[in-house]
């Protein structure tokens, strides 16, 4: 792009006639699937105008808002976990496309119920020194509950003490990350939940958002509990024994 230049316009354009030309040509069927399945993974998502038909997209999280699934009333102790990473290409490049990234949460309940997550992500930048890769310079986010206490950040095992840190619906941090190519990156984030487990029966929901447009990452949970607290259900099964 340089001022003046109308070829960023035109390739848009051009584009999109070639994806109109093309499902005049494609299977009903395989389109909707195909539409519902970037939908689900956050590649689509819907807006309207009217607040009735919202709703619905809204139910189905198709809509990409930022989600707060409240405890039902019926619970009398229930604590709502949330993390929702979020990740803005700074360099003028298109390094993302090479960007492989890998998550890890880590929930570590201590006998008097409070609850410690270490939540990590590792870049891997496999692109080439030259244009559209290059270094991936990323302004990374992350939505926490409110209140939530930040405890160390660090980025692969240096104390990392230049970040931003608001307390509004969310807590939202926000630092500088640089992964040059051919390199992978670790970022760690250690916090503590405001709220902890008390005694008697608890429910724990745990809610991980995805990114619009992000492409799919691996993430693995892992929760370790005391001797004190027993696990009693759960809605999808563990890999590990206990």
């Amino acid at each position: 792009f340089f001022p003046g230049s109308i070829q960023k316009k035109n390739f848009l354009s051009s584009l999109t006639q070639s994806l109109l030309l093309d499902l005049e040509n494609s299977s009903s069927i395989k389109f909707a699937k195909e539409f519902k399945k970037s939908l689900d993974e956050k590649q689509i998502v819907l807006y309207f105008d009217d607040p009735e038909l919202q709703k619905i997209i809204d139910s189905f999280y198709w809509s990409g808002r930022t989600i707060k699934a409240p405890c039902t009333p019926d619970v009398k102790n229930c604590i709502t976990d949330y993390a929702f990473p979020i990740d803005a290409n700074l360099g003028i490049n298109k390094a993302n496309f090479f960007l492989n990234r890998s998550l890890d949460l880590k929930i570590t309940i201590d006998d008097q119920g409070r609850l410690h997550n270490t939540f990590s992500l590792v870049f891997n930048n496999d692109s080439q020194n030259v244009f559209p890769g290059g270094t991936y310079r990323n302004y990374f986010q992350l939505y926490l509950p409110r209140n939530t206490l930040i405890k160390t950040i660090t980025i692969d095992g240096v104390l990392v003490e230049d970040f931003t840190e608001e307390n509004d619906r969310y807590k939202k941090i926000g630092l500088l990350i640089e992964v040059k190519p051919k390199t992978v990156a670790e970022l760690k984030i250690n916090y503590e939940l405001a709220e902890s487990l008390k005694k008697g029966k608890n429910i724990y929901q745990l809610i991980i958002q995805k990114q619009i447009g992000a492409s799919n990452s691996d993430l693995v949970m892992r929760l370790f509990i005391p001797k004190n607290i027993h696990l009693l259900n759960q809605n999808f099964s563990a890999l590990v024994k206990d």
